[in-house]
């Protein structure tokens, strides 16, 4: 019979299904490699289902960044598995060469030349079934890892093309939306200008003041105008009601340009008027009125401490009974938990008996919501007294830096002129640099010199400790 009628007819007979065989063949390597492989397979199949239904979203403009981490994970395990599954593949070539067909041939053989023995025509039939189901299981390996293979490469083509377009798109929504950013920032610059302009016109309109005759609030008839400064127009009054007369300060609208700004300061404005003390200045009212902010204080008669420094400096003992009188005031407000905030000569009112009367507790403080309006409108003039603490270290006030202004009021009575005049005002206060009170005025002794430079010490816990300390040592140092 020929050999190949033997091979088929031993072909056509049953043979167990794989992993049915004997003890020994279920243990040999060959077999324990198909059983790997079709774990792997098993474990394969799914994920490979999984990445053909992401393919599906890659176009989804919405859904490509969830699942941008998913395919990225996905891809990376299929590879890993695609590559075992190639690896045993080439083992099992290997196991199945080096032996298992030569001992199918020689069986078959026997069998042809009746030289088999008994047994040898039942072997040889499992023996081909089985080599012919794994041949077929292992062709399967093979279309499969190559199909895989073939998936991977034109999923990669697929994601990166959707994900340039994703990009484009990004990159599109980014300068659509950095467009929208400028338009948005070009029309708050020109509603910025507008206001400012808006405030320029008010401005000049302060300026012109209230006519005389004008009543506000149904109680405030304007009689005089009696002075200006970068806060406001002050104007001598009547009080209507109570028949007596006042001083009303009508405080820049610039300033307070907007309604929670002005409550801000009427509060403050308000806490002020507690105060009741000889050196002073008594706040009766605050209000708003059309938008616009007022303060009435009592009528205090003289003249401000400013106008009398442009034509003189004082002598000893004005001197001492002007800074007696401001630590007083200083001091009985300290005590209430009040801060002045912005002391200096244009607020210390000093009448012809020479009594003083200290104005604008909280005041000037508020106004400086609005910095660039605040500098526009001359009120730099404070910045020569202010605390360094106050200025570009944003510090807040305390009772150390209102008598550093007020250590900064005595050098100019003493003096004649501000310790500090620029152009870095922060620089030479942080570093104290100011001539001494004695190089400037010979008959100060040098007792003065030191007193000032603890009352203008750049660490708030240097200075003095009150109003009345100071005022104590500038008694004891002058004649």
């Amino acid at each position: 019979m020929p050999t190949v009628w033997i091979f088929l007819l031993l072909l056509c007979r049953p043979a167990p299904a794989l992993g049915t065989e004997t003890s020994d063949s279920a243990a040999s390597p060959l077999a324990r490699k198909q059983a790997e492989a079709s774990r792997l397979m098993d474990e394969m199949t799914p994920k490979i289902e999984r990445l053909k239904f992401l393919q599906g979203s890659y176009l989804d403009r919405s859904a490509f960044p969830k699942i941008e981490a998913e395919h990225e994970q996905l891809t990376a395990e299929i590879t890993a598995l695609n590559a075992r599954l190639d690896k045993i593949m080439g083992q099992l070539l290997t196991l199945r060469n080096s032996g298992e067909v030569i001992d199918v041939v020689n069986l078959i053989n026997r069998v042809a030349t009746h030289q088999n023995q008994e047994g040898d025509t039942s072997t040889a039939g499992l023996k081909v079934a089985e080599f012919s189901q794994r041949t077929a299981f292992e062709s399967t390996v093979v279309r499969l890892t190559e199909k895989t293979f073939t998936l991977l490469n034109t999923d990669k083509a697929a994601f990166q093309a959707a994900e340039e377009a994703y990009e484009k798109q990004e990159l599109w929504s980014r300068l659509t939306w950095a467009l929208a950013a400028l338009v948005t920032l070009a029309a708050a610059v020109g509603a910025w200008r507008k206001r400012e302009r808006l405030c320029a016109l008010i401005s000049l309109r302060s300026l012109r003041g209230l006519s005389a005759g004008t009543v506000i609030k149904d109680n405030y008839r304007v009689d005089r105008k009696l002075g200006q400064g970068a806060l406001g127009v002050v104007y001598e009054a009547s009080d209507l009601t109570l028949q007596r007369k006042v001083a009303l300060k009508h405080m820049r609208e610039e300033l307070f340009f907007d309604a929670a700004v002005i409550e801000k300061f009427l509060a403050e404005a308000r806490l002020a008027a507690a105060l009741k003390h000889p050196n002073i200045v008594e706040t009766y009212a605050a209000f708003e009125e059309a938008g616009q902010a007022y303060l009435v204080f009592e009528f205090a008669p003289g003249r401000p401490l400013r106008a009398l420094l442009s034509k003189r400096r004082f002598l000893s003992r004005p001197a001492k009974s002007i800074a007696r009188q401001i630590a007083a005031a200083l001091d009985f407000a300290h005590a209430r938990g009040l801060l002045h905030r912005s002391l200096r000569p244009s607020n210390i009112m000093v009448s012809q008996e020479g009594v003083v009367k200290v104005a604008d507790f909280g005041v000037g403080y508020q106004a400086r919501a609005r910095p660039t309006a605040f500098k526009r409108l001359g009120a730099a003039g404070a910045l020569p007294y202010e605390a360094p603490e106050l200025g570009s270290a944003g510090g807040a006030p305390s009772r150390a830096s209102d008598l550093y202004s007020f250590a900064a009021v005595l050098y100019e009575m003493l003096t004649g002129r501000i310790p500090f005049s620029g152009p870095d005002l922060p620089a030479q206060k942080s570093r104290m640099r100011f001539p001494p009170p004695s190089s400037l005025v010979l008959e100060l002794p040098p007792a003065v010199d030191g007193l000032i430079q603890k009352g203008l010490a750049a660490d708030p816990k240097a200075r003095f400790g009150s109003g009345a300390e100071l005022a104590g040592a500038l008694e004891a140092a002058l004649p």
